[in-house]
């Protein structure tokens, strides 16, 4: 396993995208007020989106952007089965997780109490699907993308304008240097006329 180190990831916001579904790891208020964390189509919602916040050399919290609540086994439990739900932070151990990078950005998130690995209840492909710690297995169900969010008005540097600018800068060199021969032109044609009069006017003297 390649696990991530959590000062790498702290701070940062993640979608999480199933390798299999494709619907993204989602968090929803209930009628009672608790929150579900379950799939749900990607619409780039904030409450898609997770804030890492490390506690430890690999562990950490996934803090839901929209709620401010974690995610969390419900009744700390370890076993197969136990379903995964969001609440508020504390200083338990059953609130923080491992990422186990893979290729391609793709990661399982592992409980870091019980050593089992987030995954969808029933290996269900439908909307509203629960979640679930489960033992690792090769199913994709268990494996995410992890989809960074980057800054809004991040912009990468762009390399093109750059030589444009450098073009346009040798242009005014290039049209003062005409300009100057220009100007210097008539100056020596103008010169070279009275030259020629005052020759001319001595001829006649004699």
């Amino acid at each position: 396993m390649a696990m991530k180190k959590s000062s790498a990831l702290n701070g940062k916001v993640f979608i999480f995208v199933n390798a299999k579904t494709g619907m993204t790891l989602t968090a929803w208020e209930k009628p009672d007020g608790s929150v579900a964390a379950e799939m749900s189509e990607k619409e780039g919602l904030i409450n898609q989106q997770w804030k890492v916040e490390a506690d430890g050399e690999e562990t950490f919290r996934l803090v839901n952007e929209a709620y401010g609540k974690v995610l969390d086994v419900m009744y700390m439990g370890q076993d197969n089965g136990t379903p995964v739900h969001l609440w508020d932070k504390s200083e338990g151990a059953t609130q923080l997780w491992k990422m186990n990078a893979q290729r391609g950005g793709r990661c399982q998130l592992i409980h870091a109490e019980s050593g089992r690995v987030l995954d969808v209840i029933a290996m269900s492909e439908e909307e509203g699907a629960g979640l679930q710690i489960w033992d690792a297995t090769e199913g994709e169900t268990q494996v995410w993308k992890a989809v960074e969010k980057k800054p809004e008005g991040a912009k990468k540097p762009a390399r093109k304008p750059c030589a444009k600018k450098a073009a346009t800068a040798k242009e005014p060199a290039a049209v003062k240097e005409e300009t100057g021969k220009a100007a210097q032109a008539p100056a020596a044609k103008t010169a070279a006329k009275p030259a020629a009069k005052k020759r001319a006017t001595r001829k006649t003297k004699k």
